[in-house]
């Protein structure tokens, strides 16, 4: 009976040469030999066979193995065992005779007495060996499923059994992974890496490819050998490979006829249809593909599609949602476009409605492009732009803005004004009015064409809404007369439910506001836009008012309320929609100065870091300005790689920042950044570009561009421009009460005037700033000026009782601490060269020590324990606790040794 068999089925398909080493698989094989099943499942193409060859032929080649390669044919029991014996035989002289003669009996017996007989048989193998069954996919007979789970279940120990297949065999899979006694091998783990990639193509495919050229066939294959190996058979001899591989899918007669052949040509009629139908989907899950396909099988369909490996991916532990291989998703999106040209359009507009309705808006607005039904886009937009998309995907709406073609921008109000306000977010104020021209234009032909009554309230939405953006144009061109006067128009027609409208126009009135110095308008339209902003639900409009709100109380001085508005901002927002919105950036980096100013560097730069993670790849502004400020942050902490890798990150990022119109400022603040951290070429540059035409107020940009140029000077040593920029600055900010922009320019000043050799003016600068800033805890404003400072305001100390005389002992005592706050938050001095005397260190405690505080401090001196203290002052270990933590608190330590070492420089000890 065995000679009526093929035998080149037992043939171990040889090793090909070159090949590409898989050394991590070939190890993986290896070790499966001490279970009981290797399973190696995968779709065609992905090397199932040809890494068994290279086993065989490199740690393998010592090993006994035997080898049957399997067709349709063998779905006869009887055909199938004889075949298992003829390829063990070819390892064994004489092996399963007492078998074979069963098989031939008559009557036949049953299968478990010939497999009983074929498991003692192969028991008597004296030495370990494999069976390994190639393209086992092709046997659908339950009994022969029976037949090896039996064989498993009772397999000798010396014998190791490999399946090589396309699909899960129904066998005990679950059970034997249970048990440790089954190694898998799967499509995830034979795709080539880029560097297999690499050597395949190069080496084994003779091509030269790049590495980029290499890395993107990979992505686009995704690593399956049988797409590598397609796409270097169709760039062999063609001069445009970069053509190729930039423009390489699925639709490539070569995958084309490969897929269709293998695939989708040996599925039932049914299956095809589904795969054709679904092909349009980028993520599958079964709902959708009914909805699709007229049909309630999609998740029966789904699940056999992935037990059968039909490149079909999983996204979930759930069997919820697939995606199909992307170039077996081009080509069955090719052979619909061949088969049903005109089913694309009414399946994407099901794939649309479906969506929608299940609030997938993303993928609703991408079919609906793909049919370019971009009225129904419209419609999408208005729905879901504020409350759901902008919030969530504002670098998607990018894309989708510039999808539209020219003349449905032109034609449609809404998608102008939409566009425009999306630019102005993004600070693209220059291109913005192109789209914003073009609304008012639409507007107007809709007005004169009878298409939109004057009354239609659609009308006076639009209208008020294009006012109130045309103002925000004015007032950040300094426009200001005409933001109002188009704010005010704005608030007139907008009908009572335009909330966010009327919000918008609000802060039209506070830019106007704040650059004409009235700081108390500029928070009252604030305060008004506030309720309306929420009304709206517009986390964006919401976020700006808080921001602007507390922007106008740092402005002020007024810390502590600003920070509780940044506080209360991230809170209502957080609650309202979410907690990762790229709206929440700028309240985060603004929230983080204050602490900064605080001087709590820790909260500073956690605040900072996820208001850099939540800005990108959208938020220029704070993509750009975080970095910048966390390099600051990290030049305090002495972390100067760090620093400086933000830097150079901020630059680069900047080069690339073209039109918006807080460029300026962004590049202000670099050039200071610079400064600080050395390198003095480029601000130097900066300073010569510098315009600044100040007259009698200080708009927010200008005092922006103003004090980064007034700390550039100081880091140049240019001491008589820098006296007569602040000259300048400072009374206009005294005059539009901007307390915390008046602090600043008195710091510069004090600095300065003590370069120049003039302390008394430095001292009177000094002074004036200190009253200002104690209030609200101003800190690092001081400390950020160096030693310099520290020696002024240890200098002013001295002299602080005698310039007081006429402050009250309150207010003297407050000003004092203060005072000795600011020097206990400066690094440590060298105490021997300060100006302080001995008896001066001493009082530089914010509070002196108790009579019981010194009697602790000078036992810890000596070494004792909080224990040994107790006994010796005869109180209990707790007060002794307590009166070591009030020392430290008092000395500004955190241990025994700083608290002794601190004490000796104060001359406690």
């Amino acid at each position: 009976m065995l000679s009526s068999l093929v035998t080149t089925k037992l043939y171990f398909p040889p090793a090909r040469s070159p090949l590409v080493s898989r050394p991590r698989l070939v190890e993986c094989l290896q070790n499966g030999l001490k279970g009981r099943l290797t399973l190696v499942s995968a779709p065609a193409g992905y090397g199932k066979t040809t890494l068994m060859s290279e086993w065989r032929a490199g740690v393998g080649c010592d090993y006994t193995t035997a080898w049957l390669s399997l067709d349709g044919d063998d779905n006869d029991s009887t055909r199938f065992l004889t075949y298992i014996i003829a390829a063990l035989a070819s390892q064994k002289l004489g092996f399963g005779e007492t078998t074979l003669a069963l098989l031939q009996s008559s009557p036949p017996l049953s299968t478990q007495v010939i497999l009983t007989s074929l498991i003692n048989e192969l028991g008597a193998f004296d030495k370990t060996f494999s069976l390994i069954l190639d393209d086992y996919h092709v046997i659908t007979n339950h009994p022969i499923h029976e037949a090896v789970t039996y064989l498993l279940d009772h397999l000798p120990s010396q014998m190791h059994l490999v399946i090589l297949t396309r699909a899960d065999p129904p066998l005990p899979l679950s059970r034997l992974r249970g048990r440790n006694q089954l190694i898998e091998i799967r499509a995830a783990d034979l795709c080539f890496t880029v560097e297999e990639a690499a050597a395949f193509l190069n080496q084994v495919m003779g091509l030269a490819l790049s590495l980029d050229q290499v890395g993107a066939l990979e992505q686009r294959t995704e690593g399956w050998v049988a797409g590598l190996q397609l796409a270097a058979l169709s760039m062999r001899g063609r001069v445009d490979v970069q053509d190729f591989v930039s423009a390489f899918t699925g639709s490539h007669h070569y995958i084309v006829d490969y897929l269709a052949d293998e695939v989708l040509n040996s599925q039932t009629e049914p299956v095809q249809e589904f795969l054709l139908r679904t092909s349009i989907l980028d993520r599958l899950t079964a709902p959708l593909c009914d909805a699709l396909t007229d049909r309630s099988d999609g998740q029966t369909t789904l699940e056999k599609l992935e037990h059968t490996n039909l490149f079909l991916i999983s996204l979930d532990n759930e069997r919820c949602w697939y995606r199909y291989h992307p170039l077996f998703a081009d080509m069955l999106r090719n052979h619909l476009q061949q088969k049903y040209p005109d089913m694309l359009g009414e399946l994407h507009l099901r794939a649309a409605v479906w969506c929608e309705q299940n609030q997938f808006i993303e993928q609703a607005i991408e079919h609906t492009f793909a049919v370019e039904e971009y009225a129904r886009v419209v419609q999408l937009f208005k729905k879901y732009l504020y409350q759901w998309l902008f919030p969530r995907r504002s670098s998607l709406i990018w894309r989708w803005f510039e999808s539209f073609p020219e003349y449905v921008m032109r034609e449609n109000p809404w998608l102008g004004v939409a566009y425009a306000r999306a630019l102005w977010r993004r600070g693209n104020r220059e291109a913005a009015e192109l789209p914003l021209n073009y609304a008012q234009q639409a507007l107007t032909n809709m007005i004169s064409n009878g298409q939109l009554p004057g009354d239609d309230p659609e009308y006076l939405f639009l209208s008020a809404d294009l006012l109130s953006l045309q103002g925000l144009f004015c007032a950040s061109k300094g426009e200001l007369e005409r933001a109002i006067e188009l704010a005010n128009q704005a608030l007139a027609i907008a009908p009572e439910t335009a909330y966010t409208i009327q919000s918008i126009a609000y802060i039209d009135l506070y830019l106007a506001y704040i650059d004409q110095g009235e700081i108390d308008r500029a928070i009252e339209a604030c305060t008004q836009a506030m309720p309306l902003a929420k009304a709206g639900g517009e986390s964006g409009a919401i976020t700006n008012v808080y921001q602007d709100l507390g922007s106008m109380l740092t402005i002020q001085g007024h810390l502590k309320q600003a920070a509780q508005i940044y506080r209360d901002g991230l809170q209502y927002v957080e609650n309202k929609f979410h907690s990762h919105l790229p709206d929440h950036s700028i309240l985060l980096i603004q929230f983080a100065e204050i602490y900064y100013e605080w001087n709590d560097l820790y909260e500073a730069e956690l605040l900072a870091n996820r208001a850099l993670r939540l800005s990108e790849p959208a938020y220029w502004q704070v993509m750009i300005y975080g970095r910048i400020f966390l390099a600051r942050l990290q030049r305090v902490k002495r972390n100067w790689p760090e620093a400086i890798s933000l830097m150079e990150k901020a630059e680069t990022l900047l080069q690339h920042l073209k039109g918006a119109y807080f460029e300026k400022e962004l590049r202000a603040y670099l050039a200071r950044l610079q400064t600080e951290l050395g390198k003095l070429d480029e601000p130097a540059q900066w300073v010569q570009s510098v315009t600044l035409d100040l007259g009698n107020r200080l708009s927010y940009p200008q005092h922006v561009i103003a004090f980064q140029l007034a700390y550039v000077l100081s880091a140049l040593d240019r001491e008589d421009e820098l006296l007569t920029l602040l000259s300048q600055i400072e009374p206009l900010t005294a005059a539009q009460g901007c307390i915390g922009w008046q602090i600043q320019a008195l710091v510069l000043q004090a600095t300065a005037w003590l370069r120049k050799a003039n302390p008394s003016n430095a001292l009177t600068c000094l002074e004036k700033a200190l009253f200002l800033a104690e209030p609200e805890g101003y800190v690092r404003i001081f400390l950020d000026e160096g030693e310099s400072m520290r020696l002024l305001i240890a200098d002013y100390r001295l002299q602080v009782e005698k310039r007081m005389q006429s402050t009250n002992r309150e207010n003297l005592e407050r000003m004092k601490a203060y005072i000795m706050k600011l020097l206990m938050a400066f690094p440590l001095p060298d105490f021997a060269t300060s100006k302080l005397a001995v008896h001066d260190l001493q009082s530089t405690i914010l509070e002196p020590l108790s009579e019981r505080e010194m009697e602790v401090l000078r036992l810890v001196a000596e070494g004792m324990s909080n224990g040994q203290i107790a006994d010796a002052l005869v109180i209990a270990t707790g007060t002794v606790k307590k009166h070591i933590n009030n020392i430290f608190g008092k000395l500004g330590v955190q241990s025994r040794t700083q608290c002794v070492a601190r004490a000796r420089d104060l001359n406690l000890l």
